[in-house]
């Protein structure tokens, strides 16, 4: 039975989450911790990450196990942050990709556990089990996603407003006529922050109560103990953390939209950079695809002069040289001995010119003499274990399958 006529929508919700909390208590917390804002321009209901809007007559028209199911499907956009994680993605594939997720996983579950019913219509796909919404984006042709089926999305980037309502920071709309407030990155980094301590204490409550999924368990470790940026630690260790200087010749967009004029950061050059490419027998070629992948992006963005990659294990194997718009997609492996980084530290000491920076791709499977490394600048190392040499930088990369 759908909502009473004579019963508040407020009431209406509120029934919704006590049946949650009892049910699905992990959900339930984070739809409580959440304010619900009516927005009837939505044909359904959407998230920001920080709150949830919903069309009025769309939440008196549903079922109380399908209004459970509705609130949950936003829910979990925001306990996967979602919002977040859309980046520059196209907003409305990307809302497939995340529904097709959360609608194919775990709403499915709570589905034949006989707590919520899935509204008609929804996406669903078998295949999509446990898929994350990045792989399941990439998998969907662009053509099977309409421009506009009249479903509306379910995230919407932080910030944005469906209704158009002026909020901190200005206003503007999208390509989509959402309208959006121009954040500042610690903006929506703060937003990101409440929204991770809100699924956590949600957490805390559902496991108080004895009833956390198990299949939540990664999800909460990755927010406990995030990943840290490592690409960000990299491009410090390249270039350093200030600007080189400023230009006002291009002034910053982002800025400019807010009807400030300032200046944009102007990138110098920078040197080169040595690679040494660990090619011993203990690094499996798994890992030396995803560190050289990682390497690769890392660069088109640094630009450097020349990168250097030393292939390595006992002696030096190879040396191949790439300069800037040259393809580091495929690099053939020469090695696979034991494991000695004296030879390449040698190599850099002898041949090394206007040393940027020196970058050891690695899984750390040997005795360092500190007393060896090379002078020139400190050492970067980009490891697969996560064993600190403790000396230089240190970047864990975890190892992972293709």
């Amino acid at each position: 039975m759908s909502c009473p006529d004579n019963t508040l929508t407020s009431k209406w919700l509120a029934k919704g989450k006590i049946k949650m909390m009892l049910s699905a208590p992990f959900h339930g917390s984070v739809v409580s911790q959440t304010e619900l804002i009516e927005r009837n321009n939505l044909p359904t209901a959407a998230t920001d990450g920080t709150v949830i809007f919903y069309n009025d007559s769309f939440v008196r028209s549903l079922t109380l196990p399908q209004l459970c199911w509705l609130l949950a499907h936003e829910a979990e956009h925001i306990m996967m942050l979602h919002a977040f994680r859309m980046g520059k993605r196209n907003p409305r594939k990307w809302n497939y990709a995340c529904d097709f997720s959360i609608n194919s996983t775990t709403l499915d579950s709570l589905v034949h556990e006989g707590v919520f019913e899935a509204i008609e219509g929804t996406l669903y796909d078998k295949k999509y089990v446990n898929w994350s919404s990045e792989k399941i984006y990439e998998a969907i042709p662009d053509s099977e996603v309409p421009e506009d089926d009249g479903s509306g999305d379910h995230v919407i980037a932080p910030g944005s407003d469906p209704d158009g309502r002026e909020g901190e920071g200005g206003d503007n709309n999208d390509s989509q006529g959402k309208t959006r407030k121009f954040l500042s990155e610690d903006q929506i980094k703060e937003l990101e922050e409440q929204a991770k301590r809100k699924v956590l204490s949600a957490a805390e409550t559902a496991k108080s109560i004895g009833n956390l999924p198990g299949e939540y368990s990664s999800l909460l470790e990755k927010l406990r103990y995030p990943t840290v940026d490592w690409k960000e630690l990299f491009h410090r260790a390249i270039v350093g953390s200030e600007p080189d200087d400023y230009t006002m010749r291009r002034p910053n967009r982002k800025m400019l939209q807010s009807g400030f004029y300032m200046p944009s950061i102007l990138k110098q050059s920078v040197g080169n950079i040595y690679v040494w490419r660990d090619t011993s027998c203990s690094m499996s070629d798994a890992d030396d695809r995803k560190v050289v992948s990682e390497l690769k992006g890392i660069i088109e963005d640094v630009k450097p002069k020349a990168v250097y990659v030393i292939d390595c294990d006992t002696e030096v194997n190879d040396v191949k040289i790439y300069y800037p718009g040259d393809n580091l997609d495929a690099l053939e492996r020469v090695g696979y001995g034991g494991t000695e980084p004296q030879a390449f530290f040698d190599w850099v000491e002898e041949n090394g010119e206007e040393v940027q920076a020196i970058v050891c791709l690695t899984d750390m499977g040997f005795h360092l003499d500190e007393n060896a490394l090379p002078s020139q600048t400190e050492v970067t190392w980009v490891s697969v274990v996560d064993h600190d040499p403790g000396i230089g930088n240190f970047i864990y990369l975890p190892s992972g399958e293709d």
